[in-house]
């Protein structure tokens, strides 16, 4: 009887969510960001628009929404500036999660064609982790220093896992 209960209670929670959205989360997605050296401004914003979405200093993170609409991905633009060096950009992007495809495995149609495309959770922000590098713009860094930086960046993304 228990093993009855236990396949039955597998099969509805498996009906009721998609795989992604069970496994991959369908939230928001936590996306870290750092720069060589360290303490530059960066606004995030959505591809596509000019609404800054989160202004910070580096090192940081923001949440994120994973999906702009209904089988979209949300995409971003992460702009930083360092001093008075030029803006640097980066993209995080939406991917289509592995755990997506697990739907096909358990038989999880509704959850491949309506839940994880409604909560997000078939989508993942990509990277996880944002570096903006200036230490190749000339004078970013006197020589020598670049070493001590990602030793900073390094000792910093520890800190923040």
């Amino acid at each position: 009887m228990r093993h009855l209960s236990a396949a039955i209670t597998v099969l509805v929670f498996t009906l009721l969510f998609g795989c992604a959205s069970i496994f991959n989360g369908f939230g928001p997605q936590e996306v870290q960001i750092l720069s060589t050296p360290l303490g530059a401004k960066c606004d995030v914003r959505s591809a596509g628009t000019t609404t800054v979405i989160a202004s910070i200093t580096t090192p940081s993170s923001v949440i994120l929404k994973k999906k702009a609409g209904y089988f979209r991905p949300a995409n971003y633009i992460v702009q930083c500036v360092l001093e008075s060096k030029e803006p640097r950009e980066a993209l995080v992007s939406g991917r289509i999660s592995g755990w997506y495809f697990g739907n096909i495995a358990i038989g999880g149609a509704l959850g491949m064609a309506l839940i994880d495309p409604a909560t997000g959770g078939m989508w993942t922000l990509s990277p996880k982790t944002v570096v903006i590098n200036y230490s190749d713009v000339q004078n970013a860094l006197p020589r020598g220093d670049s070493k001590e930086a990602e030793q900073d960046v390094s000792e910093q993304t520890k800190t923040i896992k």
